[in-house]
């Protein structure tokens, strides 16, 4: 005879998944402290117009990405009433056909341009840290195995989990613990990248200022991944 596990189990861990969106405040904050050190007099004085667009739709990206995020989650575990449900959802699918994967974008390219920086830098204008690079790649390391969780979850969800193990609802409950993980360590992994850019965000922004040929190439490649994404997500959605 088959076992079973309690479903509500399922309720308890989709909460955890929901409330694990309080990581991403800090997340914010530092990228908004990244904005303000951007536009103030000292970053302003050497006038890179790139890197203040670019960072400025990082922020406002983040920022939505959170709010549609929230609401998906919330729709999912929590809402009831279908009417709101249904306007709800479909503003939260943001969150899971753009919004999310824009920010990934926005993070890759955030990885490319510091590990550029790092290993192109002047050594007499910057001391070589290896605890900083430690801890970006700490970060890098948490972000991947995030994504790897996420596409594991997604693309082999379920799968034979119930009929290997013998037990009944095995595979739900797998399923959310994973989100759940792949939240986790997504979030860690963008926080400790950002906290290594606000260490460093002077010298990274003076670097990308000497080599302005670099600064031109990596922010129209940067601009043509982002409308790419866009255009395929839109096209995808109608």
């Amino acid at each position: 005879m088959d076992k079973q596990i309690d479903l509500n189990i399922v309720k308890y861990i989709s909460r955890n998944t929901y409330y694990t969106n309080i990581l991403l405040i800090p997340i914010i904050l530092l990228l908004g402290i990244l904005n303000y050190k951007i536009y103030d007099t000292y970053i302003s004085s050497i006038n890179i117009p790139k890197y203040k667009v670019f960072f400025t739709f990082s922020f406002v990206l983040l920022i939505i990405g959170t709010i549609t995020s929230t609401i998906y989650h919330y729709v999912t575990y929590f809402e009831k009433n279908k009417k709101i449900n249904k306007v709800l959802y479909n503003i939260g699918l943001l969150d899971r056909y753009l919004t999310a994967p824009l920010i990934f974008l926005i993070f890759t390219i955030l990885t490319i341009n510091y590990l550029v920086y790092y290993v192109n830098k002047d050594n007499k204008d910057t001391n070589i840290n290896v605890e900083q690079l430690l801890l970006f790649l700490t970060g890098v390391f948490y972000s991947i195995v995030g994504v790897g969780i996420y596409i594991y979850k997604s693309k082999y969800k379920f799968m034979s989990i119930d009929f290997i193990t013998n037990i009944t609802n095995f595979g739900r409950i797998n399923n959310e613990i994973l989100h759940t993980l792949f939240h986790f360590t997504t979030y860690v992994g963008l926080l400790l990248i950002l906290f290594v850019y606000y260490i460093e965000f002077d010298n990274i922004t003076e670097w990308f200022y000497r080599h302005k040929d670099l600064t031109d190439i990596y922010f129209i490649i940067s601009l043509a991944l982002i409308v790419f994404v866009i255009g395929v997500k839109i096209y995808k959605y109608f």
